[in-house]
């Protein structure tokens, strides 16, 4: 099922739950996407399923960093809630990697070799974070150097235009 399907299945939803399910099927439409969710959040300020919609909107447009905030208000509220957590992971993961490839190669984090990583210090801390986080994904697999299920007809020259660790 398409998103158009599944949004016409859904009919126009009223309640808030409603609307963030709306608003995850449209998240690859990231303009409309973000256009319900801040209607959301204005709504309903702090929500933190809101806000982890939020976050993925604005990985999925490239705006790392204002994913990192929205995730980290979310996290705040949601306790341990594991999708919030996974977002996290999700979004801590693209953080440190190069800032070259797009969402289409960060958004199903994949095991990389450390030498991947951006240079910068806060990638290292990043990525320290994401190969903790209590996800099945984030193993001590990660400094294999296996790229599983990588689109590289998408991400291109991704492993020539990565920088190593120094």
């Amino acid at each position: 099922m398409d998103d158009a399907a599944g949004l016409e299945v859904l009919g126009q939803p009223v309640s808030i739950a409603g609307k963030q399910l709306a608003a995850s099927m449209l998240l690859s439409h990231s303009a409309t996407a973000r256009a319900l969710l801040l209607d959301l959040d204005a709504a309903s300020p702090n929500d933190p399923e809101t806000l982890r919609l939020l976050g993925l909107e604005r990985l999925t447009a490239n705006h790392r960093d204002e994913a990192l905030d929205l995730i980290k208000r979310g996290e705040k509220l949601a306790g341990l809630w594991v999708a919030t957590l996974r977002a996290g992971a999700i979004v801590r993961y693209a953080l440190a990697l190069s800032s070259v490839p797009g969402p289409e190669c960060f958004l199903i984090p994949n095991p990389v070799a450390s030498q991947l990583l951006r240079l910068k210090p806060i990638s290292a801390t990043l990525w320290r974070a994401w190969t903790r986080s209590p996800f099945p994904y984030a193993t001590p697999m990660m400094n294999s150097g296996v790229l599983l299920s990588l689109p590289l007809s998408k991400c291109g020259a991704f492993s020539q235009a990565l920088l190593p660790v120094s």
